[in-house]
């Protein structure tokens, strides 16, 4: 059986706020626009080079939306809800949206280690979906 999984959830924080996604892998002609700024990491990850995070980041704008399936938790300081369209444009994000970048880079990846997973129950009407660590690229 192989190890693929349609959709993946991960809650990230950024500035006390919890925020959930869910994602779906990145498609192959997503995925190699990637392949130049990617490493892999000690651990097996999938890694981006710090060095090339612009690069990387505007790459990722025209990618994550076509992968994220749902984003709930971030809001304004007015308590908004912002959309990921909203935060993926706004250069105020670049941290999260680089996180969340690197998440679904690694459940893109085929050389995943299942043990590394855990699992963490997402309030929708999903199923309970297996998440990886994330790294955040952002420094």
């Amino acid at each position: 059986m192989s190890n693929y999984r349609k959709n993946v959830g991960k809650t990230f924080e950024f500035e006390g706020d919890t925020i959930k996604v869910i994602a779906a892998p990145m498609k192959r002609k997503e995925a190699l626009m990637m392949v130049p700024y990617m490493t892999k990491g000690e651990d097996g990850e999938v890694k981006l080079r710090f060095e090339d995070q612009m690069a990387i980041l505007d790459i990722g704008a025209d990618v994550l939306p076509k992968c994220i399936k749902t984003f709930e938790g971030l809001r304004d300081a007015d308590g908004e809800q912002i959309t990921f369209d909203e935060a993926v444009s706004e250069f105020y994000f670049m941290s999260l949206i680089s996180e969340i970048l690197q998440f679904v880079l690694n459940i893109s990846s085929t050389d995943k280690d299942d043990e590394k997973k855990s699992e963490e129950p997402l309030e929708n009407s999903m199923e309970v979906l297996p998440v990886t660590d994330s790294l955040n690229s952002a420094g």
